[in-house]
């Protein structure tokens, strides 16, 4: 069952990241929209959702965007892909390969515990 709910998190998280989000400015502190389930990181992460029933802290969420952001390599692809997604560019390829790292860096960053 568990491995169930991670995978089918993973499918939506790849679709949030291949479509992006039009509107997604980077705000200043990260937020968790509790109707959306959806995180909002000040870093240039693409939006996520995580848990059905996640309620996480405003430290919780702002220690996981740092987390993921920083499993990303400083001059790697994946924060430039990164980037590109959140605002709303077309990132190529690259954007169906970031689900893996990013699904990684949530799993090791304590993300589908939340």
């Amino acid at each position: 069952m568990k491995k169930m709910r991670i995978g089918a998190m993973t499918i939506y998280i790849m679709i949030i990241v291949v479509v992006g989000n039009a509107n997604a400015q980077t705000p200043q502190e990260p937020f968790f929209d509790q109707n959306k389930k959806e995180v909002v990181c000040a870093e240039p992460l693409p939006i996520f959702t995580l848990g059905e029933n996640s309620n996480p802290s405003p430290k919780q969420i702002k220690t996981l965007c740092s987390c993921i952001w920083n499993k990303f390599p400083a001059d790697g692809w994946e924060r430039t892909t990164s980037r590109l997604i959140r605002t709303n560019q077309d990132p190529g390829w690259r954007g169906k390969a970031l689900v893996s790292r990013f699904g990684d860096a949530m799993k090791t960053c304590g993300g589908m515990h939340l």
